[in-house]
């Protein structure tokens, strides 16, 4: 069963879970392989995953996602509560006078605005039970942090570096950066730690370095991008980056059109479908 994130979210993670079963990719996380989100966005993949997982780092520099994440997490019944007579409004900051104090209010902005706002696709029903998301948050033990994403990987590269080397211990990394030329799709400026910040240019190049100081410390990659010539530079297969395609098609265009094009899942490990466990959904 595929389970849909309560956030409409610019981006291809659903398509791809419903069309390719993009969770079943993704090693299984455990106590010393905990699972983490660099840019978590929807949680789409996260909250798809086939395995429980039991240390979950999530992670996102849009400070107003965060605070809703956190927000359902730990606070689920108030905000319920506090949305429960709302629908459209033209200003849905017009329901909460105190939205920019009180992160609660923020979060039910945050949320009325995600929902109802045209720009991403059509207004959609404005779903008011939110207790599945805030229940798959506690089956893990998640931490959810508002980082730039190289902080956030040195910071649990630095958490998970042992003394002992008997004892195996590695990060799971997904991650599903902005694309090559689209970089701005989420916007150009975020609330960062209460703080209006403007978002500079995405550094792929920072990412990949990132990327292979993890990978050299032993911890898994998996990276979605777009298939362009600057990824494939980035990530030849002949210095052991593995890849695979799949292709996309949104929106129900038929393959072979122009708006067909094709997306990458990277690794540093050999990338296998684990089908055998879709049962355990």
């Amino acid at each position: 069963m595929m389970h849909k994130s309560c956030l409409r979210y610019n981006g291809s993670k659903w398509w791809m879970q419903t069309n390719h079963h993009l969770s079943e990719y993704i090693m299984k996380a455990s106590h010393d392989h905990p699972y983490c989100e660099l840019f978590f966005g929807s949680g789409v993949l996260f909250f798809n995953l086939w395995h429980p997982t039991i240390h979950a780092f999530l992670n996102d520099i849009n400070g107003q996602l965060i605070n809703f994440w956190n927000i359902i997490r730990t606070r689920r019944a108030e905000f319920e509560d506090a949305i429960k007579y709302v629908w459209c409004a033209a200003n849905n900051q017009d329901w909460f006078p105190n939205w920019e104090a009180d992160p609660l209010e923020r979060a039910c902005v945050f949320y009325l605005n995600n929902r109802l706002n045209q720009h991403i696709t059509k207004p959609t029903i404005l779903e008011k039970d939110l207790s599945w998301w805030a229940n798959r948050l506690d089956q893990s033990r998640v931490f959810i942090d508002c980082k730039p994403f190289e902080e956030e990987m040195d910071y649990l590269m630095k958490l998970y570096t042992h003394n002992d080397p008997e004892r195996l211990c590695d990060i799971i990394f997904y991650e599903d950066p902005p694309y090559f030329g689209s970089e701005y799709v989420y916007g150009k400026k975020f609330k960062v730690n209460d703080l209006e910040t403007e978002i500079p240019p995405f550094k792929h190049c920072l990412l990949l370095k990132k990327n292979w100081e993890a990978r050299e410390k032993g911890h898994n990659l998996y990276i979605s991008y777009n298939k362009c010539p600057e990824v494939l530079e980035m990530y030849p297969p002949e210095e052991g980056w593995y890849i695979k395609e799949f292709p996309y098609s949104p929106n129900g265009v038929a393959p072979g059109r122009s708006t067909e094009r094709t997306e990458l899942l990277i690794s540093n490990h050999p990338i296998i479908q684990r089908t055998n466990q879709r049962k355990l959904m």
